[in-house]
């Protein structure tokens, strides 16, 4: 499935590919999807939110976040109201 997508994706890119190969360009292969590991969370005051999570190597916590917060919702009291989907 991901080959199958990055030669869609680079399908009009041969020349750089070629050329990027040339120069030693180092490929590297990331999963498409990741799954927070070890998750928990608390309430530790009034309108804030902790999490803890791990993630694997060369993932971000920010990507996570992004999926965890409803950034479409008005912001309610100086944060960001959590997404209920």
């Amino acid at each position: 499935m991901a080959l199958a997508l990055e030669s869609a994706v680079l399908d009009g890119c041969k020349t750089w590919c070629d050329a990027l190969e040339r120069v030693g360009l180092d490929q590297q292969r990331w999963p498409l999807r990741v799954l927070p590991r070890d998750l928990s969370w608390r309430w530790p005051g009034s309108g804030v939110l902790e999490l803890c999570f791990e993630l694997p190597r060369g993932t971000y916590a920010t990507s996570v976040l992004r999926e965890l917060i409803d950034t479409d919702t008005p912001a309610s009291f100086g944060h960001r109201a959590l997404s209920s989907t």
